[in-house]
């Protein structure tokens, strides 16, 4: 499916990630975005039990960066890549993160 025909579909794009795979899906090999859906759910299940009761922003920014940067291994050398959500999550299926 083409972003056009997602947004046709569901023009609020309330699926970010679905949208995004969309946006994406002639550079990737399965633009699926069910996949791409729950790695990032997964992701966000860890993330989740690592929040800080009482709140703490400075905390939960802490534990954000420790699972992106130090856990999942995403770090500047590979930021441009980093913004094709299809190919972080190939690349984290590929080293066994997501």
């Amino acid at each position: 499916m083409s972003l056009l025909e997602y947004l046709r579909e569901d023009p609020a794009c309330r699926d970010l990630a679905a949208g995004a795979v969309h946006a994406v899906g002639p550079a990737l090999d399965d633009p699926d975005p069910l996949p791409v859906g729950a790695c990032l759910d997964e992701w966000a299940n860890l993330l989740a039990g690592r929040m800080p009761l009482p709140w703490n922003t400075h905390k939960a920014l802490d534990a954000l960066n420790d699972l992106l940067f130090r856990e999942l291994g995403f770090g500047n050398r590979d930021a441009v890549l980093n913004l094709h959500l299809g190919f972080v999550h190939v690349r984290a299926e590929f080293e066994g993160d997501g």
